[in-house]
């Protein structure tokens, strides 16, 4: 959990003077390597509960019921002798859901962070929305991390959201500085699954290789799709030209930053879209879809959009970027995600919920 958005946040409300308390349940299956049962550590200021039971697949419904036990075990084990939280804050509806019972034996106000791409969809399952509308309903606040998102929950769940978008590592990614290399260098990150669409990403790449000979596609990520990409590479005869990393770190996400000239995802649907703005927080222009979050800061000046499943204007847009390279400011880029995406705005604007809901208790 250290490498994500929930963290991200906690170390950003941390940094900002609140107290912190994170809780991590893992309920994933044996097939898993790691420590069960639960431990407790520091880190960077922020008091950690892991508890990790090897569950695996098993009915939503007993998953959901043994979750909820979970998160008030650690509850109890973290405040058991200490002050309660003026403020209990829940990442995705399901966790949300399984969190309500907690927030109502407590009075704590809930707060929820929505993420989840499967209310991005055209449908939701009934099972779904259930869910989701007890977790909004019984919240005092809900936000959304992009304005299609909250769009969604609108007209999905009937309830109100507001946005805030979601922080990223600035300290990593805003310190990279372009070193020279060979070639153009398009790069794409992201879980190698079919709705990323680096399928389509591959076949646009063929296409610009054969107008650019030194034109080079580094693709991070693990997932499904990756042996059949890696496939498609070898019967393209691309193998020279596309590099597959699997998945790696934030900090070696970075030092390949530092060789890339444009950052490729043409997703389906992205609530947000936190590859794209830490892409853009070294400075980097990206191609983005219009699949829901990106449009809330990919512009002309940082980068182009696309439609969906749009083969040619993914080609074209591959070919505009290296043509224009020179547009594309590096620094200028970097200012524009510094000023979005900070900790400190982000603290800010959820210190200011967190203080308007307590004021009205």
């Amino acid at each position: 959990m250290f490498g994500v958005f929930e963290m991200d946040q906690a170390r950003a409300l941390a940094e900002y003077g609140h107290e912190v308390c994170f809780f991590s349940v893992d309920l994933r299956s044996l097939r898993h390597k790691r420590s069960f049962g639960m431990r407790a550590e520091d880190r960077d200021g922020i008091k950690v509960f892991h508890l990790s039971l090897p569950v695996g697949a098993i009915p939503r419904k007993l998953r959901h019921l043994i979750r909820k036990k979970a998160v008030s075990y650690l509850y109890h084990k973290a405040f058991a002798k200490a002050t309660k939280p003026d403020i209990i804050h829940a990442h995705f509806f399901d966790i949300a859901y399984c969190t309500v019972p907690l927030s109502k034996k407590t009075h704590i106000p809930l707060v929820v962070t929505e993420h989840s791409s499967v209310l991005n969809q055209p449908a939701v399952s009934s099972v779904l929305r259930k869910e989701a509308y007890v977790a909004y309903t019984n919240a005092s606040q809900v936000i959304s991390v992009s304005s299609a998102l909250k769009r969604s929950i609108e007209r999905h769940i009937g309830a109100e959201s507001v946005v805030i978008h979601n922080t990223i590592d600035l300290a990593l990614f805003c310190q990279i500085h372009p070193e020279r290399h060979q070639g153009f260098v398009y790069i794409s990150v992201s879980n190698l699954v079919s709705s990323k669409r680096i399928d389509l990403l591959v076949d646009a790449f063929a296409a610009v290789r054969k107008e650019y000979l030194d034109s080079q596609l580094v693709i991070v990520g693990d997932g499904p799709e990756k042996e059949k990409l890696e496939s498609a590479s070898e019967r393209l005869r691309l193998t020279d030209a596309i590099t597959f990393t699997g998945k790696i770190t934030r900090p070696e996400i970075a030092e390949l930053y530092k060789k890339a000239d444009c950052f490729v995802l043409p997703s389906e649907s992205e609530t947000f879209g936190v590859a794209y703005a830490e892409a853009m927080a070294a400075g980097i222009p990206v191609i983005a879809t219009k699949c829901g979050g990106p449009e809330d800061f990919v512009t002309a000046d940082n980068g182009m959009m696309i439609n969906t499943d749009d083969l040619e204007g993914l080609i074209h847009s591959m070919i505009a970027i290296r043509e224009n390279k020179n547009q594309y400011l590096s620094e200028s880029i970097k200012s524009y995600v510094m000023q979005a995406f900070s900790h400190e705005v982000l603290a800010n604007e959820l210190t200011n919920t967190y203080n308007n809901i307590l004021g009205n208790l």
